[in-house]
């Protein structure tokens, strides 16, 4: 916990406000994907290889990771949200999820 007082304290030093929210949301968004996968594995639940993909394209932490390197640039919401830039987004999040699961391949 330290570590993640750490890093904030230093963060919010720079960050604008906008910044500041786009951070806290997308952190929020990947807490409740990693939990939920925490979830899945107390329940046993089993995905398909489809679902499995989604879900672990939120909880590898891509997209909080890509807010860090912006945040001391005060991206309008219109901007952060528009639905190319979350899609590229997604793109980078889904392309660092296959090449961490193609790693574990044979």
């Amino acid at each position: 916990m330290l570590f993640v007082t750490r890093f904030w304290a230093l963060g919010i030093k720079t960050c604008t406000v906008t910044a500041r929210r786009h951070f806290e949301k997308t952190f929020i968004d990947y807490l409740n994907s990693v939990y939920d996968q925490a979830l899945d594995r107390d329940t046993e639940n089993i995905h398909t290889i489809e679902s499995y993909l989604k879900m672990r394209c939120e909880n590898i932490g891509a997209k909080p990771s890509f807010v860090v390197a912006v945040l001391d640039i005060d991206i309008p919401d219109e901007a952060f949200y528009h639905p190319s830039v979350v899609e590229l987004g997604s793109i980078a999040a889904e392309i660092l999820t296959l090449d961490n699961v193609s790693s574990f391949m044979p």
